[in-house]
């Protein structure tokens, strides 16, 4: 049962198949030469992509959401003037108010305390920065008036945060006071 020295008594295997009863034969030499098809084929790799396809997905289903949004109707623009005409009266913006309430929210220690420090040690050097700016750059009109801009902004963000710093040291020496007639 050699194959002999140039492989002359090799042969391809015989492959057997269980015919389903009760069907004709041309049925059985279809669903052959279907397997042999499919065999040759193999599965198809999938060549990656996927993760930056749902991305494309994502990104536009996105885009269509705030098209829909930014779609100018009756109620934005009704909202949209009663922001800008409250903005005018109150001369600030509602997000400081709220940034205010939550910070008088939040728990007042000494570690906030520090935070409030360097808050406005930081914003000191940048006044300092900005009016030096601003005194280099009196004859180019355009960088005078930006930085004249920003150091006024700077200078309410300083004052605030002067005002979160103090009542926020007030409140820091009130607890210890309290903390020391709580102990007699």
């Amino acid at each position: 049962m050699g194959l002999g020295a140039s492989g002359q008594g090799m042969l391809n295997p015989i492959s057997l198949k269980v015919l389903p009863p009760k069907l004709p034969l041309d049925h059985a030499l279809e669903s052959h030469e279907n397997d042999e098809d499919k065999e040759k084929k193999g599965k198809k790799r999938s060549r990656g992509g996927k993760r930056k396809r749902e991305k494309k997905f994502a990104e536009a289903a996105w885009a269509a959401k705030e098209e829909e949004e930014s779609r100018p109707d009756v109620f934005s623009l009704i909202n949209n003037q009663l922001a800008m005409h409250s903005e005018a009266v109150n001369g600030g913006s509602t997000k400081k108010q709220q940034k205010k309430g939550s910070v008088e929210e939040k728990k007042v220690d000494r570690k906030a305390l520090v935070a409030y420090d360097d808050e406005v040690k930081e914003l000191k050097l940048r006044v300092v920065k900005l009016e030096e700016m601003v005194s280099r750059n009196r004859n180019e009109k355009a960088v005078y008036e930006a930085a004249m801009r920003k150091l006024i902004e700077t200078r309410k963000a300083l004052a605030e945060a002067e005002a979160v710093h103090a009542s926020a040291s007030n409140a820091v020496v009130s607890k210890e006071k309290e903390r020391k007639w709580l102990k007699f």
